[in-house]
């Protein structure tokens, strides 16, 4: 049990005064050192980063975030969510029925741009995900990519009556 230390706060005795038969554990099955207390620390400071990194993601792909405005982590999207999920590498592993290694060889592949669709879907799923394959227009539209004179002279058109004072808004969906 905590006692009384400075000040009022709480601390823990030492693994050599616990009192086992009060709490029903024994020296053995209680080690509280250094070691474990880094351990801790490391829990501590992973859980914050899963957070951070789930927050990102999260915010980067919600259904009204504009799709270009979505852009591929540093590391891939298989490191990027499994980390956001707080998946290690053998737990991910364990859902693809491969080993840690395969896991780490999808990781480089993806970021390397040599990873093949198949396995992204495979990861993808094994994660709680689907694999989205699209392409996305660089700027503008499709309808701007196909009618690129036709896109001009519609901006053109904006541009002079923004400056008339009758500006219209943009529908994306017209074409």
């Amino acid at each position: 049990m905590p006692e009384r230390g400075r000040a009022g706060r709480w601390s823990l005795i030492p693994v050599g005064a616990f009192n086992s038969e009060l709490c029903g554990f024994s020296k053995n099955n209680l080690k509280i050192d250094k070691l474990d207390i880094r351990s801790i620390y490391r829990f501590i400071k992973r859980a914050e980063s899963k957070s951070i990194r789930l927050k990102q993601l999260t915010t980067q792909l919600t259904p009204d975030q504009p799709i270009q405005a979505v852009t591929r982590p540093t590391g891939g999207w298989i490191k990027a969510i499994r980390g956001a999920l707080g998946l290690s590498q053998r737990e991910l592993a364990t859902r693809l029925s491969r080993s840690p290694q395969a896991v780490h060889q999808l990781e480089n592949s993806e970021a390397a741009g040599t990873i093949t669709l198949v396995q992204l879907e495979a990861a993808a799923g094994a994660m709680g995900c689907r694999l989205i394959y699209t392409f996305v227009p660089g700027r503008g539209t499709l309808a701007d990519l196909a009618d690129p004179q036709r896109a001009q002279s519609d901006r053109a058109l904006r541009h002079s009556m923004a400056l008339e004072g009758q500006a219209v808004a943009e529908d994306s969906s017209a074409t």
